[in-house]
């Protein structure tokens, strides 16, 4: 009987040692295997399976900007683009530059391309279109629109990057913003196609932007989508040859291209604007195209920036902001401020009612909003979901 209890202990005692040694290779072996095998999979984890590419019109500088950008930063983040084109982006000399401010607020976007379009009011404010990347821009370039006169004095601007992505490899987009005055609108899209000839098109093309689309007015869309059954009576017929006239040369094929919206939900109206209460949405001028190319396949559409979740997270700094611009703004307030401070000094029987004078004539105004002023923009934010049917270099991809 001792002999049997004198071997299980030796047994336990091998089988104890066994034990710790293998914990202690696994600790020495741990590092060996995260980096061969964890590291790996965490790479791979942030590439995302799909294509996201994203468009908004970030309303210049309306309404309390210094709030209103981070809303716009949440709405980005939200839907989490690859590349977003961003259009009303402007530069001024007492409020800065919207386009760096934006990029400040999003590191993960470290690759940008801006262009100026046109010079807004008298203070020499500029106002241009933009494109934040999360992957690296490899090719930029920019086309100036002709200006036809018209309503519309803005000149307009289309741009273009070829972002090297890790789902697909080398993808084209074009961002622009149309003219809200159609003949000009209509200058715009014949320039737009003689743009997209210039530069290699054999990788996947996405066009987006504000095109200031009317639900009276289509037929500038429809030259890019081909959707024109009757071209000879397209209004737009005029600038097109107008355009061939000064390239000295017929419009080039550049195909057709594809709404994706219309294209994923044919019988939804889409809109965009305004996303303000009054008038309320009423017209989709904020679109995603994409060209024939077998690697891309639209699979899904993001519309965000309803301004719910932007008043939920953001009220009290706007009341703050509000009250702020209200007393910063107002007429003769140093002058009225020094008087104050100057009858205060004779009589401290005057702090009472001067105090109460300024909380009647500033709160009220500070409070007085508008519905407009709740909203991180007057558009709605377009993200467009595409399935990847290539790897990089254009093999197909497995089907998932």
């Amino acid at each position: 009987m001792g002999l049997v209890i004198h071997r299980k202990r030796r047994f336990w005692f091998r089988r104890r040692h066994f034990v710790v040694v293998g914990i202690i290779c696994c600790i020495l072996l741990y590092p060996i295997f995260a980096f061969l095998f964890l590291s790996r999979h965490d790479q791979d984890s942030n590439v995302q399976p799909d294509l996201r590419i994203g468009s908004y019109n970030i309303w210049n500088f309306m309404f309390h900007w210094n709030v209103r950008k981070r809303g716009i930063v949440d709405e980005i983040r939200r839907a989490n683009p690859d590349v977003v084109g961003l259009q009303e982006i402007r530069v001024s000399a007492s409020l800065g530059h919207q386009f760096d401010q934006l990029r400040a607020l999003l590191p993960e976007y470290p690759y940008a391309y801006f262009e100026n379009a046109t010079t807004v009011g008298d203070d020499g404010t500029n106002e241009g279109v933009g494109v934040l990347s999360k992957h690296p821009i490899v090719e930029t370039g920019h086309r100036n629109f002709a200006l036809e006169g018209g309503s519309d004095l803005n000149r307009r601007i289309a741009l273009y990057v070829t972002v090297n992505t890790p789902q697909i490899g080398l993808v084209n987009v074009v961002v622009t913003h149309f003219s809200y005055d159609t003949g000009n609108q209509c200058r715009n899209v014949a320039d737009l196609m003689f743009f997209l000839n210039e530069f290699d098109r054999t990788a996947p093309l996405v066009i987006l932007g504000d095109f200031n689309a009317y639900n009276n007015y289509p037929f500038a869309m429809l030259m890019l989508t081909g959707d024109d059954v009757a071209p000879a009576s397209n209004p737009c017929r005029q600038q097109r040859q107008q355009a061939e006239a000064v390239a000295g040369e017929a419009m080039p094929d550049v195909g057709k291209f594809r709404d994706v919206w219309s294209s994923l939900y044919p019988h939804d109206a889409g809109l965009t604007f305004s996303n303000m209460p009054s008038p309320g949405l009423e017209s989709r001028p904020d679109r995603i195209l994409v060209g024939e190319h077998k690697c891309l396949r639209e699979k899904q559409i993001l519309v965000t920036g309803d301004g719910s979740e932007y008043r939920r997270q953001y009220y009290w700094r706007i009341v703050f902001a509000r009250f702020w611009e209200s007393f910063q703004l107002s007429p003769g307030l140093v002058f009225s401020a020094l008087w104050a401070l100057a009858l205060i000094r004779v009589s401290r029987l005057f702090i009472v009612p001067v105090v109460l004078g300024y909380a009647y004539v500033y709160v009220p105004a500070a409070f007085d909003f508008i519905p407009e002023e709740f909203f991180p923009s007057d558009h709605r934010a377009l993200t467009a979901v595409f399935d990847v049917l290539c790897r990089p270099g254009g093999s197909a991809a497995a089907a998932s």
